[in-house]
This record gives C-alpha cells, structure tokens and sequence, in this order.
C-alpha cells in the first residue's frame, strides 16, 4: 500500500511539472500590464544634446507603444519638432526662452554639511507652445515636454505621459504650457542634483496639470578636481 501512494505522488509530481501554468487572460489584466510599464514607452534609444556658443542642439529617440515605432523629437535653439522613424512630421513646438531665477544660490543649502539632499528651491519659469496635439499620442507629447525643458533633470519621456495627457484631453491642437523648474541638490556635493517641473495651464501658474521629479543627474563631471572629493566618493552610489 506505502508502494501505490507513493507511486501515485511521484506521478502526480510528474504530470503538473509537465503541464503549464496560465495566468488568467483579461483586457483588464493586459491594460494593468501596460500601466504598470509605462517605462516601455520610453525607452530611449539616442539622447544626444550640444549647446555651443548660444546654439542649443537636441536630439532624443524613444520607442513608443501607441506608436509602435520610433519616435525622433528634434530641438535647435528654441524650436521643437517630432517625427516618426520614416521622416513624417508629427507635431512641433516653440519654446518662451527661460526666466531664470537670480535670487537664490545653491551654495546656501551647503552651509550644514550633511548626507542629504538640500530642499528644493527655485530655478526658473517657461513656456511652451505644442501645435499638432489632436493629430499625435500622447508619448509624442511627452517627449516634446523633455526637449523643451532647459535641463533633462533625470526625468524621462515615461514620467511626463499623465501630464501629456491632460493636455490631450483638454481637446485644443495649439496648446501653450507653463512650466515651473525646481531644484535640490546633494549637501556635500553642489553639482550632484535632482530636478523638479510642475506644469500649468494658465499663464499665472494657475491650474495643475501635474508635476514630475527626477532621479538625479550630474551638473558637471564629479572627476573635475575643482570639485568636491566628495563628489568622486559619491560616483559608486550616483553612476556618473
């Protein structure tokens, strides 16, 4: 009797090591799949940008999933266009050149020396005017947001997908953003930093269509030796 139910156990063992398992199929399951990657929208394949004597010059590939394709956006100097992989104009934008900030220095955040990121503090304002909204996806959108910022704060195309988002929906194809940038820096090194943008739909900052933190990103290169030697020290935990 031992012999039988343990034979019955070994093949059982064998049989469900032979049959695979389905996760149960759903719209539902595959939207929540595709939400909880929106990354995948934004994974980019080109980031060049050059500013040379005034002149800025940016370049950003991603492939988006509405698309199914690549997606080019083109920046010099103050205007935006996007395009598809074969060369087709999508949409395009004109930056407001930045108001900068002037009364703050980051220096005064660094008085304390402490391992920890400073608060945020102001950096600038701008605007910019998307054409073209109702006739594009909104990864298309998000990524003409990122190549009008003054700086890629370490945020992504990916990020800015809800704030593409609410503008798409407000139904307008000529649309003008506002946009406000914040900054933090680390406390023992001024030219690590993270950045923040929050997006409005009024000129006098009035009307919330979201904000987006970055990760980090280096404002300098932590091996100038003008540098903090805590700047060189942090490169393990902040890859360069």
């Amino acid at each position: 009797m031992k012999k039988i139910i343990l034979f019955l156990v070994a093949s059982m063992i064998s049989i469900s090591s032979l049959t695979p398992i389905y996760a149960e199929s759903s719209n539902d399951s595959k939207d929540m799949v595709l939400e909880n990657n929106n990354q995948i929208k934004n994974i980019i394949i080109e980031d060049y940008s050059n500013e040379i004597e005034g002149t800025i010059e940016m370049n950003i590939q991603f492939y988006s999933v509405e698309d199914e394709m690549n997606i080019i956006i083109e920046r010099v100097n103050d205007t935006i266009i996007a395009y598809d992989e074969n060369g087709n104009r999508l949409a395009s934008a004109q930056v407001t050149p930045l108001t900068e900030a002037t009364f703050i220095e980051k220096s005064l955040y660094l008085i304390e020396p402490r391992a920890a990121w400073s608060g945020w503090y102001f950096t600038g304002q701008d605007n910019v005017l998307i054409d073209g909204i109702l006739n594009t996806t909104t990864s298309v959108i998000a990524g003409i947001l990122l190549a009008s910022f003054p700086k890629k704060f370490g945020i992504t195309a990916g990020a800015l997908l809800t704030i593409a988002e609410g503008i798409k929906s407000i139904g307008q194809n000529l649309y003008r953003v506002y946009n406000k940038y914040y900054g933090s820096s680390y406390s023992t090194c001024n030219i690590l930093s993270k950045g923040k943008v929050e997006s409005f739909k009024n000129s006098n900052f009035s009307g919330s269509l979201g904000s987006v933190e970055g990760k980090y990103y280096w404002d300098g290169s932590p091996y100038d030796y003008t540098q903090p030697s805590a700047c060189r020290e942090l490169v393990g935990s902040y890859p360069y």
